[in-house]
């Protein structure tokens, strides 16, 4: 995997914040583009700081998260939280107009060819009869972390009620296993799904668990 960054706006600000706001510059010109997560006026995008961390290895959450505070001093970065649930904790973000400028979005959609199978709407959104199947799914996963990239890859799967049901019945046993015990050997849902762990099966036909295998 590739990183950039501006190297003006690393000069100014430091190469993480650089980092940290082509990141965000990225996915909210994404928004933009497939007009979503518009709230009170502006076009927004969500993130945790474990999320960042696992995305961006080289730098630690405590950097992370002191980088992200110090560009919300500076006026660079706004934060917002427009969750579903009231108990999702999930921090959303918009960059001032300055990083969202007319020349940026126009530069990104003379891109879009090269990612246009990222950005077709409702490629990775859930619809309101998904949305239900994705909550049973988070409810019956034990490890709630990066709420926002679980439901976009559930929206990628789309699984079927059945498929669902097969995937809490996983969840269910592998729950019980002695790996699961220890909650640093649960998956992230994520990964859980992105790998088809509800499909994992030994030989004997009982559901096989490697602890390391989708962990991060």
């Amino acid at each position: 995997m590739n990183h950039s960054f501006d190297v003006n706006i690393a000069v100014r600000h430091g190469i993480q914040a650089a980092v940290l706001i082509e990141n965000l510059r990225f996915w909210l010109l994404k928004n933009i583009a497939n007009k979503k997560n518009f709230h009170e006026g502006h076009y927004w995008t969500y993130n945790s700081v474990k999320a960042f961390a696992e995305l961006f290895p080289y730098m630690s959450e405590d950097s992370i998260q002191r980088v992200l505070k110090k560009l919300e001093v500076e006026g660079i970065l706004f934060t917002g939280s427009f969750n579903h649930n009231s108990h999702d904790r999930t921090k959303w973000y918009r960059l001032s107009e300055d990083f969202l400028s007319a020349e940026s979005l126009i530069a990104f959609r003379k891109n879009a060819e090269s990612i246009s199978t990222d950005i077709k709407p409702n490629k990775n959104t859930i619809s309101s009869g998904n949305a239900g199947l994705f909550e049973k799914f988070w409810d019956a996963y034990p490890r709630k972390i990066n709420k926002g990239g679980t439901r976009t890859v559930f929206a990628k799967i789309k699984p079927s009620e059945e498929t669902l049901q097969k995937m809490i019945s996983a969840i269910d046993k592998q729950k019980r296993s002695d790996q699961w015990k220890d909650p640093k050997y649960i998956p992230h849902p994520s990964s859980w799904l992105n790998g088809e762990r509800w499909e994992d099966e030994d030989s004997t036909g009982k559901p096989s668990f490697n602890p390391l295998a989708g962990a991060i």
